[in-house]
């Protein structure tokens, strides 16, 4: 009586644990919630550069962060221009010093990572933008 009793649970269990693993695609058991819309825009970026999707947070403040990482696989530096423009739930622009255009210069076989925390509690949207300097 007790091994049947056993077997039972093990039957029940594995049911229930294969139930849990194919009850959802993986895409969506893996995917975690967004914090915050982020939007990435890359404009003509030599394919040596790679771009990291955007990591979500809060800094200390309490304020919305954001962080794109870029990897230059190339023996030659790359120069790129970046800006990080918030919006507010409204989508008017907060202004802020990281919406100018940021050059930055990547030496061969080096990753940088751009790094932005919004001007004011009211931001509800981030926009990176990222492109090749001329």
């Amino acid at each position: 009586m007790r091994s049947i009793s056993l077997v039972l649970c093990l039957a029940l269990f594995c049911a229930a644990a294969g139930c849990a693993r194919h009850g959802a695609p993986p895409e969506a058991a893996v995917a975690a919630p967004q914090l915050f819309p982020c939007e990435v825009r890359v404009v003509g970026l030599p394919s040596s550069l790679s771009v990291a999707p955007p990591v979500l947070g809060t800094a200390p403040s309490g304020f919305l962060r954001v962080e794109v990482g870029l990897e230059n696989r190339s023996a030659l530096k790359v120069t790129v221009l970046h800006a990080v423009e918030w919006f507010d739930a409204e989508g008017f622009a907060l202004p802020t010093v990281m919406a100018r255009q940021n050059r930055v210069v990547i030496p061969g076989q080096q990753a940088h990572r751009i790094a932005a925390v919004a001007p004011s509690a009211k931001a509800h949207r981030a926009v990176v933008t990222i492109s090749r300097s001329k």
